[in-house]
């Protein structure tokens, strides 16, 4: 049987006059690329394809680098098909109606050449760009990749599936595979990654992507209602509006704006099963739950740190009896910006933002344990907590996205930051330093008649003086402050000297009244 050629099959003039192979169709012309040895190489392919047994993946990719021609294109489709579908749909015609419909614009003539290669097409000699742009359109046709910005991973979904995967090495290697086995694509896997890693991807970012599209603000108060929901301790009752205000306007800030972050973290405490953990767990919209970490974070681990980094909030764990130094690690975490991490299939490390905020919940109350300053902590107690309620998160994210906007401040001012370190020290841990003093001394007036002016290395040498050093002075410091004693200068012996003034509280007097009985 004699072969067909391409100008019988497709119409083609045998001499063309110009170096583009032109196809005439009913009146139209089509051209797949200026260039002609190009351009006829893909008739030869389509020729091919004509005579082969094609897939349904085959037939569709045909249709999609055809559907840009329209009728014409519409045309070659169906005669190089007809002979594979098989009535797999209703019509060919219909199945490319339904394709154009739905385009997928990095689909080019060059799939028709991969597919023809892939059936055994002898097919000219081409060069590695091209093989790069094969794998490119297969790529974009099988599946759909994203770079998230938040975690600074690839994920991808193959193709009809929804949900999406991360990236790892073994997908890497399963795709390679796919490509140089079933779709006979010669490239290298190094070939693979440079194509993955690049702008090929496009980038994504679904944090920041939630809140610049959230709803404009309707003027109700949904901040206002959601702090209503936790009845705190009566001493907590006019702060605890003002701590939750300002924690969900650092969240946002630290996610629309590159200056800022939330340097506060939130956390309640109160009796195990009153509702803190559903609480927090309702504060992440549906949309972010991927981007909601409960659990320990070491802060000189790099996973744990990255944890910080890559999600919106950090419910914090196991606060109940922190270390000294976790307290003082979480803290440092908190108020940092930015840090610099190589990540995986990156040759270079990049620099991110902190985006994320902290919150927690703790059974027991004396969980901190830093006597230099603990206002990074919002504390409160909680004695009811509505954690069934039906608030609307959005609405309450797009009233603090409205009220930063509108200028108003998600930091505290100085006054408010020193209740908060009084606040705080109801959390505190009592430190042996404080229990010591507290037993022996009493705060007092300078100008009380058995006050005494001592140094911290006076008190230090009364009370411990089988513990004289630099850090047991600092703890008494610590612990003097805490405990409301005054410091001042003061003239002894002729010079000026820091001293604390002290009472001795085997010196306070208690005078009984003549009315009182004797206990003898």
């Amino acid at each position: 049987m004699k072969k067909n050629s391409v100008a019988s099959v497709f119409k083609l003039p045998a001499k063309p006059d110009d170096l583009s192979v032109k196809l005439d169709f009913e009146g139209c012309s089509i051209c797949f690329s200026d260039d002609s040895e190009e351009n006829n190489s893909v008739f030869e392919a389509l020729l091919f394809l004509s005579e082969s047994s094609l897939s349904i993946s085959d037939i569709e990719r045909i249709g999609l680098a055809l559907v840009k021609y329209k009728s014409m294109g519409q045309a070659i489709f169906c005669s190089v098909t007809k002979d594979s579908y098989n009535n797999a749909f209703d019509s060919l015609e219909e199945f490319f109606s339904d394709l154009a419909k739905n385009p997928n614009k990095a689909i080019t003539h060059l799939s028709i050449l991969q597919i023809a290669a892939k059936h055994g097409w002898k097919h000219p000699r081409w060069s590695k760009n091209v093989s790069y742009q094969f794998a490119r359109e297969f790529l974009s046709y099988k599946y759909v990749f994203i770079y998230n910005l938040a975690k600074q991973i690839i994920t991808y979904t193959e193709k009809p599936a929804s949900n999406s995967k991360d990236f790892d090495d073994r997908d890497l290697n399963s795709i390679y595979q796919r490509i140089l086995t079933e779709e006979s694509i010669k490239i290298g896997i190094k070939d693979l990654e440079i194509i993955l890693f690049s702008d090929f991807v496009p980038e994504f970012d679904p944090i920041w992507d939630y809140f610049e599209n959230l709803p404009a603000h309707d003027g109700y108060d949904y901040i206002g209602e959601l702090a209503s929901t936790i009845i705190p301790e009566l001493n907590f009752a006019a702060i605890w509006p003002v701590y939750l205000k300002k924690w969900l306007l650092g969240l946002v800030a630290g996610v629309i704006r590159d200056a800022d972050i939330n340097q506060s973290a939130l956390i309640l405490h109160g009796e195990q099963g009153v509702g803190k953990s559903r609480w927090i767990n309702r504060l992440v919209p549906v949309e972010l739950q991927d981007y909601y970490y409960t659990g320990k974070i070491n802060a000189n681990n790099k996973d744990s740190k990255l944890m910080a980094y890559q999600n919106l909030l950090i419910n914090l764990d196991e606060l109940d009896f922190p270390e000294r130094k976790e307290i003082n690690s979480l803290k440092s975490l908190i108020t940092q910006k930015i840090t610099k991490e190589r990540f995986q299939y990156r040759k270079f490390a990049v620099t991110i933002k902190k985006r994320s905020s902290f919150i927690g919940s703790v059974n027991r109350k004396e969980f901190l344990n830093d006597p230099t300053g603990n206002r990074r902590f919002l504390c409160i107690t909680a004695m009811e907590i509505n954690a069934d309620h039906n608030i609307d998160m959005k609405r309450v994210y797009a009233q603090a996205k409205h009220l930063l906007l509108s200028g108003e401040a998600h930091w505290f001012t100085f006054e408010q930051n020193k209740e908060i370190s009084m606040n705080s020290l109801e959390f505190s841990y009592t430190t042996m330093e404080e229990e010591v003093i507290a037993e022996k001394f009493a705060p007092c007036k300078h100008d009380d008649d058995d006050a005494r002016f001592l140094s911290t290395t006076e008190i230090n040498r009364e009370l411990f003086p089988d513990h004289i050093d630099n850090s047991v002075r600092n703890r008494i410091g610590q612990a003097l402050t805490k405990l409301g004693f005054i410091k001042r200068n003061k003239f002894i012996n002729g010079s000026s000297r820091s001293v604390w003034v002290i009472k001795n509280k085997s010196s306070i007097s208690y005078a009984i009244k003549e009315t009182e009985d004797l206990p003898f």
